[in-house]
């Protein structure tokens, strides 16, 4: 599982949302959506769940601090590819105040259009280089890079 790998296959994890709503966009696979989560041992990471969950997720309107309970398993194909199967065991709300902060990411620059202009040119210059990427959510992570580089080169 290349873009939740944090998630163990074969166990349930517990995953704190850390902001009101997902980052939302298409790929060449179709629409995606990714919240910013916390695993129990306080790391943070980016979860793409399947777009099964969508009307599941919305449904249970996930906001900063719901817990969702996630089981992550994989099958392998008749051709050999390893597919993974992320499911929705359960959900919690707890107060906003209990959760963690979360790291700062690209898309929350809130600052005006040129902050604007350049989160999305660092966005696309870091989804460009993904095929080179081993997880989804280090593109973010470049992409945090890049755009602190470009607001710096724009001072």
């Amino acid at each position: 599982m290349a873009s939740n790998s944090f998630l163990p296959s074969g166990a349930t994890t517990e995953l704190t949302v850390l902001f009101d709503t997902p980052k939302e966009g298409m790929s060449q696979y179709g629409p995606y959506r990714a919240y910013r989560v916390a695993t129990p041992d306080g790391e943070q990471h980016t979860f793409f769940h399947p777009r099964s969950l969508f009307p599941e997720l919305d449904r249970l309107q996930i906001r900063r601090g719901s817990k969702l309970q996630v089981r992550a398993t994989e099958r392998i194909s008749p051709d050999g590819r390893v597919i993974p199967r992320i499911e929705l065991m359960g959900s919690v709300e707890v107060a906003a105040d209990s959760v963690p902060e979360p790291m700062p990411t690209i898309g929350r620059q809130r600052s005006g259009t040129q902050d604007s202009v350049l989160a999305c040119v660092a966005l696309k210059a870091a989804v460009q280089g993904r095929e080179m990427l081993e997880r989804r959510e280090d593109v973010l992570a470049i992409a945090d890079t890049y755009l602190a580089w470009l607001k710096r080169q724009s001072s």
